[in-house]
């Protein structure tokens, strides 16, 4: 009877430390998700502060949850101010349609508010998570800024603006080349050598300007030059202008490169005087 009590006891005893283990791994495993989740906490306001994206967060009520410093900027509101807010503070546009079953990623034309009274209309992408029930749990966003590429794209065409003067400027005839031959760029000079305008040198090839009994030496030229700068550079060939006429001239090749690859090759040809 005794050795039955005991042994009751025992498994008592047994199910309560097995108990107080699980309450303990309960406890652990919870403050590790609670850190976890700290951590994903900071990372994502670390995010926020030195991401260049616009990111913006809205909860199923429309309030902003989360705004990226870069997003905040944007919309010329101190990254504190925009948590809180509500979305149709910042923009009158209407949300799209959001199904669960809809597309991943919906693009949005919105006019977002920029500070007191400016606005703009810019691209944004809308990445809405639903919950197993099929309710919208949580609204993620990214705003485009397009000022910069813009910016870029201006700078761009005034560059090759500057580069065209310049070019038009040479004395000497200047053609670019792609590796098959085909005209990619000429200079005033080079088109007054050869009589043609711009546009009837649009989509021709070295072909229709080089000599047939020099063509395949030059075409041969080209790729030595191209594989290697230590090829010779100055070469006589002869042209034939718009007329079919014959002219002798001295070129010299320069290889253009991306990326170690020879993309295209450059013509200076001097035409004797």
């Amino acid at each position: 009877m005794l050795t039955g009590t005991l042994a009751v006891w025992w498994a008592v005893e047994v199910c309560a430390l097995i108990a107080l283990i699980g309450t303990f791994a309960g406890i652990e495993t919870s403050l590790r998700y609670r850190a976890i989740a700290r951590h994903a906490s900071d990372d994502l306001r670390h995010l926020d502060e030195y991401s260049t994206e616009c990111v913006f967060e809205v909860s199923p009520e429309g309030v902003v949850r989360r705004m990226s410093n870069a997003g905040a900027r944007l919309l010329g509101l101190a990254p504190a101010a925009a948590i809180g807010q509500p979305l149709r503070a910042l923009t009158d546009e209407p949300l799209p349609l959001l199904a669960p079953d809809g597309p991943h990623a919906v693009g949005w034309d919105a006019t977002w508010k920029l500070g007191r009274e400016g606005q703009e209309r810019l691209t944004t992408t809308l990445y809405p998570s639903f919950d197993h029930e099929g309710r919208l749990r949580v609204l993620r966003g990214v705003i485009r800024d397009q000022s910069e590429r813009l910016a870029i794209e201006a700078a761009l065409r005034d560059s090759e603006d500057r580069f065209r003067r310049v070019l038009d400027a040479a004395v000497n005839g200047i053609v670019l080349a792609a590796n098959d031959g085909r005209l990619l760029l000429s200079n005033d000079a080079m088109r007054s050598l050869l009589g043609y305008t711009p546009e009837e040198l649009t989509n021709r090839s070295l072909s229709d300007i080089v000599h047939p009994a020099y063509i395949d030496q030059l075409m041969a030229f080209m790729a030595s030059r191209a594989w290697s700068d230590a090829a010779p550079s100055n070469y006589e060939v002869q042209l034939v202008d718009k007329n079919g006429a014959a002219i002798d001239v001295e070129v010299s090749l320069a290889a253009i490169r991306e990326n170690d690859n020879a993309t295209s090759v450059l013509f200076e040809v001097r035409a004797p005087t």
